[in-house]
Parts: C-alpha cells; sequence; structure tokens
C-alpha cells in the first residue's frame, strides 16, 4: 500500500515537472522574463508651440493649424503639441521677454525676418536650420529672396510662410462706370486717377496713422525705380539710403500725394479705416498687400480685381515688393532630441501634402519657389490670378523695408517718411536721416547679412 502511493505520488510529481518544464523546452519564457522583454510604452515628448494663427480677420489660420496638430499628434502618438494663440501684435514683445527670461517655447511663428530674427540668431537662442534645410530639401523649396531673408551670416535660422506681395485691389463696377481699364502703362495709370477724381471717387484709399502702411509703399517704388540689385547694396554694401534712385523713388511716392490720389489727411487715417474707405465703395482703389486679400474676396459687395503697378522705369522691370508673413523659429534651449522633433513638425507643417489646408481652410498661402500649382486648390479666381501674376515677377521683386530694417532703423523709417509724406521734411532729409540712424546700427552690429 506505501509502495503504491509512493507511486501515485512520484508520477504526479513527474507530470508536473513536465508542465511547468514544456514552455522552456519550447522556447518559452518565464513570467517575470516575459515582463522584462516586451517593449516599454514610448515616453511622450511635449512641443511647445506659439504662433499668432487667430480664429477671425488677417490672421485666421487657427482652424487649420489646429487640424494640422491633430493630424500629426494621430500620426505621432509620442508626441504632444502644445499650442498657444499669442495675438499677432502681441506676439513679439511677448517672444522677446520670453527669451530674456529664459522660458520661451520650443518653436514659434513669428514677424519680421531680417534684422529681427538675426538678434535671435547672433546669440545663438535659435538653431542653425542649414543641415535640417539640406537633408529634408527645404532649399529647393524657397525663392532665394526669401532664403536670404531668414539667413544669418550664411546660415538659415527660420522657415518662412505666408507669401506677401504689395499691389492695387481695385474696384471693377467703378472702372466700368468710369470707362476705365487696368493700365497697361504707368501712363495709363495716372490717366485713370484723373478719370477718377473728375468722377468723384478717391482714386486711392490709403491711410498711414499706423506709420507701417507708408512703408510698404516705399518699398513698392523702390522695388520698381531702384530695382533688387541697388537694394542690396544698400542692405549690404556701402551705397547710402540718400542715393539719386531712392530720391526720384521717394518723389514719385509725394507725387501722388500732391496729385490728390489719396484721401484728405491720409496720415490721420489707420489701416482699417483706409480699407472701409475702399469697401465702402468711396475708393475706387486700394494700396496693400496680399494680407488682405482673402478678406475682400469675402466682404466685398462689388466685382473685386487686383492688378499690380506697371513698369515706371524703362530700364527697370515690372516689380513689386516680396517678402513671407512670418517665419518659424526654433529654441536652442532645449535638448537635441526635442530639437529634433520641432524639425520634424515643422517639415510636416510645410509640407505640399498640406498645403491645401493651409490655402483652403487657413487662407494662408505658402511661400513656394516657382509659385503654386493653383489648379489644386478650390479658392477665388482672383487669388489665384493675384498670386499667378506676383510669382511671375519673383526674381525680380524688391525687399519689404520695415520687416527688413533693424528695430532702431525701422522707428527712423516710420517717423520721417510720416513726415515727408506730410511735407515736413524733404525726401533727402528723409534719407539722410536714414543714413544717420543706419550708420548706429552697423556700428552697434544690428544689421542684417544673410
Amino acid at each position: 500500500m506505501y509502495q503504491k502511493n509512493v507511486t501515485i505520488k512520484l508520477c504526479a510529481l513527474i507530470v508536473i515537472c513536465i508542465f511547468i518544464a514544456f514552455p522552456l523546452l519550447a522556447g518559452g519564457t518565464k513570467p517575470e522574463e516575459e515582463a522584462m522583454e516586451r517593449p516599454a510604452k514610448a515616453e511622450v515628448i511635449t512641443i511647445t508651440v506659439w504662433d499668432q494663427f487667430g480664429y477671425e480677420g488677417l490672421t485666421a489660420a487657427g482652424p487649420a493649424m489646429d487640424k494640422l496638430v491633430e493630424i500629426y499628434e494621430e500620426r505621432n502618438p509620442n508626441i504632444k503639441i502644445e499650442r498657444t494663440y499669442v495675438p499677432q501684435p502681441n506676439i513679439r514683445d511677448q517672444l522677446r521677454i520670453a527669451v530674456s527670461g529664459g522660458t520661451e517655447p520650443h518653436m514659434w511663428y513669428t514677424w519680421p525676418a531680417a534684422a529681427v530674427l538675426a538678434s535671435y540668431a547672433r546669440p545663438g537662442h535659435i538653431i542653425d536650420l542649414t543641415p535640417a534645410a539640406n537633408r529634408l530639401g527645404w532649399f529647393n523649396k524657397l525663392p532665394q529672396l526669401i532664403i536670404n531673408r531668414n539667413s544669418y551670416k550664411g546660415k538659415l535660422y527660420a522657415y518662412p510662410t505666408e507669401q506677401d506681395y504689395m499691389l492695387i485691389y481695385y474696384n471693377k463696377d467703378i472702372f466700368r462706370e468710369v470707362g476705365i481699364q487696368v493700365p497697361k502703362t504707368y501712363k495709363e495709370f495716372h490717366s485713370n486717377c484723373k478719370k477718377l477724381k473728375s468722377a468723384g471717387y478717391i482714386p486711392v484709399a490709403f491711410g498711414n496713422r499706423d506709420k507701417w502702411p507708408a512703408t510698404n509703399g516705399l518699398s513698392y517704388f523702390f522695388a520698381l525705380m531702384a530695382g533688387r540689385e541697388l537694394q542690396e547694396e544698400v542692405w549690404f554694401g556701402d551705397t547710402l539710403w540718400n542715393n539719386p534712385s531712392y530720391v526720384e523713388a521717394c518723389k514719385e511716392f509725394l507725387d501722388w500725394v500732391d496729385r490728390g490720389y489719396f484721401p484728405k489727411g491720409f496720415n490721420g487715417i489707420d489701416f482699417g479705416e483706409a480699407n472701409s474707405l475702399f469697401m465702402m465703395g468711396d475708393a475706387a482703389m486700394n494700396f496693400t498687400g496680399t494680407w488682405m486679400i482673402e478678406d475682400f474676396v469675402n466682404n466685398a459687395t462689388f466685382d473685386l480685381g487686383t492688378f499690380f503697378l506697371p513698369q515706371i522705369k524703362p530700364d527697370l522691370p515690372q516689380a513689386t515688393m516680396m517678402g513671407e508673413g512670418s517665419q518659424w523659429s526654433i529654441s536652442s534651449r532645449y535638448p537635441k532630441d526635442e530639437q529634433e522633433e520641432c524639425i520634424k513638425f515643422l517639415d510636416f507643417l510645410m509640407s505640399e501634402e498640406n498645403y491645401k489646408i493651409w490655402i483652403e481652410e487657413g487662407s494662408l498661402v505658402p511661400i513656394v519657389k516657382g509659385g503654386l500649382n493653383w489648379d489644386m486648390f478650390e479658392v477665388s479666381q482672383v487669388i489665384k490670378e493675384t498670386f499667378i501674376n506676383g510669382d511671375k515677377m519673383a526674381q525680380v521683386n524688391g525687399y519689404d523695408l520695415h520687416t527688413t530694417t533693424p528695430e532702431s532703423v525701422t522707428e527712423t523709417l516710420y517717423n520721417n517718411l510720416q513726415l515727408m509724406l506730410d511735407k515736413e521734411i524733404t525726401p533727402v532729409q528723409f534719407l539722410k536721416a536714414m543714413d544717420d540712424s543706419w550708420k548706429k546700427a552697423k556700428a552697434a552690429d544690428e544689421i542684417w547679412v544673410p
């Protein structure tokens, strides 16, 4: 009986041992080993972002940005984009304070480029994007002028977007009423303005109480009457602001004042009020940029059109002011792996697959070398034609003055240009003031060098 019980117990023990050993013999693992070998869940990396994409007005790309963030997070579950909307008038100052205090986000979208961008690049607050641009093909996507404006001493420090051009908006209904056409020559433009005045219309809506609109206007005249080459001799060489071509361009701007093309008291009219004169039908044309095009297209109660001013000087081609609305930069304060995640996110944001979202849902036109294929997008024909025509001049278009000069020089530009248009100082006096300010900025190493 004892032997039988021992035999039964021994058989049971053998069965138990086989049961335990079988998984090991079959290549299995112990529970604790299985836990050790199971891949750990990827750590979530949070990328903080500041941008000026609101939900109405001139910067209403907020819905597009929200959608792109959602898509990116779905594709990259280990990345969390913590986005903060900072209104455009405030973002420059808030960013400056944040950077000085070491509390800036990982990446931001703000303006302007050139000298202000250089003020962040010079002390090393933002990373050099040149290696990423070479690796990801960014240089092949952007016009050279725009690359230059976002570079400092041969290195790219920002990715620009929002294509900006200066142009003329016009009311086709008024043009038909007065019996005029889009001018093919500058002489025809003057003739049109004379007829519009005789018919009781303000020829050109324009207000300069904010001071910056006149700098865009002068940028346009510099593009047409000085040319990009001379502008770059002033920016990067020893050519003075007080040069014959700049004097001539300033006088041409004043000629529009003398001929009464602008509303009376235009230096006391703000940007919004000037736009209202155009939208209400008091002015036949509006002298501003493409940053207004979506707003005008959506709200005009008349047949809206656009054109670029014709060639003024026979030795210089038709051109306009070209710039970027703002640009993306990445802070150098964060770890390298987080900087690399910012680069990946930036490359996604500005990839061709997302142009449709930016344009159709954000009213934002990406800057693309050679221009966009507008057949791909469902937008107004006015928008398509405007950018197609602006892109044709990309090789000769000029600089945006107030987003290129250092901030100390910009103040001189704002104040003295307003005085010149009020005829309190002459063009030569204005340009000499610019030279004095420019000289001081050079001595302080504030000048932007691409």
